[in-house]
């Protein structure tokens, strides 16, 4: 993508020859092949991203946004506070989405904590 179509790397702004060259090229060996990062070997089936129902972080957050209101006013207040305003997660490196991320889950843990305690759930034994 950096070298032959000007570093676009979201696949809907590609023609489905040029997808299929890709392919193609990639499939034969063609092009040299990077070891997977973490994120797109996590498979999301039926989240959209990559090929055999992977995805990247950034279709991750796209998808957040799109399926959840919630999510979405986070992931904005969460770039107007520390990633200068700029929404894209695919102008993002991994590691600010990850601290994203953590937040969501920190915040989650300490909500779900409360809930837990009041209804006598021991999260002690959860895995």
């Amino acid at each position: 993508c950096d070298a032959q179509l000007g570093g676009h790397r979201d696949p809907n702004k590609h023609e489905a020859p040029v997808l299929q060259n890709f392919l193609r090229m990639y499939k034969s060996g063609g092009m040299a092949q990077m070891a997977p990062s973490p994120w797109m070997q996590w498979g999301m089936g039926g989240m959209g991203g990559g090929m055999g129902g992977q995805v990247s972080i950034a279709d991750f957050v796209k998808t957040g946004q799109r399926k959840s209101e919630d999510f979405k006013t986070a992931w904005q207040a969460y770039c107007a506070i520390y990633g200068n305003g700029r929404n894209d997660p695919s102008k993002k490196d991994e590691d600010f989405t990850v601290g994203f991320m953590d937040y969501l889950g920190e915040l989650a843990a300490d909500g779900l904590a409360v809930i837990a305690q009041q209804q006598g759930v021991d999260l002690s034994s959860s895995g």
